[in-house]
């Protein structure tokens, strides 16, 4: 797959391709028609995670406060086309801090109960369960990807299964609030669905309202889909 490096038309908005165009000159927007500098150099990509230019960490994290404190603007100046794999290995690197923070918080809590003998055993599960969780994680993800990219298409959605899934990649760290007590329950739907709306929105022009519509339905099949698994597992196993 050809390098896909984003430059923003000033006109439209538009994400294309900076690499279509002779460098210093002025290339045509497909979008708009109106003519737009092409730069020497590759302009800062919208999205942190994907210039490899940046630490990983720092990319990483600022690609989580733009994609979760505002949405509203992330989501526009974000590319839908280039591979959907940048989104993914960001949920991937999202799973190996998490899993890196474990590794070290259970044995310290071993230690802080009196029970050093325990702590290389949950290192060793920290480990273990970090590639079939990760991929079990990133299984679900495409299932759900699924559910979701059918009903913004039945609403109207014009955007790609990969605009799809690079919304719902970029906005899944909400997930990490839902461990907040009392309130993580509540906060993790609403922050993730008002998230997924505006990227929606953007990912497949639709409105704020279709966008909404669309993330609400995706998940409550999703939860159906969820819930008459594991009815048709307790009904079976009764058997």
């Amino acid at each position: 797959m050809p390098r896909y490096d984003p430059l923003p038309c000033d006109s439209c908005g538009t994400c294309v391709n900076w690499h279509e165009g002779a460098p210093g000159e002025s290339m045509t927007c497909a979008a708009c028609g109106e003519r737009m500098f092409v730069p020497l150099q590759p302009p800062p990509h919208p999205v942190p995670w994907e210039d490899r230019r940046r630490n990983a960490f720092r990319r990483w994290w600022q690609t989580y406060d733009k994609a979760l404190f505002s949405p509203q603007v992330f989501f526009k100046a974000i590319p839908y086309e280039g591979g959907h794999k940048p989104a993914l290995r960001f949920v991937v690197f999202f799973y190996l801090q998490f899993f890196m923070a474990l590794a070290v918080l259970l044995p310290i809590f071993s230690l802080k109960n009196g029970k050093p003998d325990q702590v290389w055993k949950w290192v060793g599960i920290a480990v273990l369960a970090a590639p079939f969780f990760t991929g079990l994680m990133i299984a679900l993800l495409y299932l759900f990807g699924a559910i979701d990219h059918f009903c913004l298409r039945l609403l109207g959605g014009k955007g790609t299964f990969e605009a799809t899934l690079r919304v719902i990649a970029y906005s899944y760290p909400t997930v990490v609030v839902r461990s907040l007590p009392y309130v993580g329950k509540i906060l993790h739907p609403l922050w993730s669905l008002w998230c997924l709306t505006h990227g929606f929105a953007a990912a497949h022009r639709l409105t704020k309202k279709r966008a909404f519509f669309g993330g609400l339905l995706g998940s409550g099949l999703s939860f159906f889909l969820i819930f008459a698994a594991g009815f048709l597992y307790a009904l079976f196993r009764r058997k």
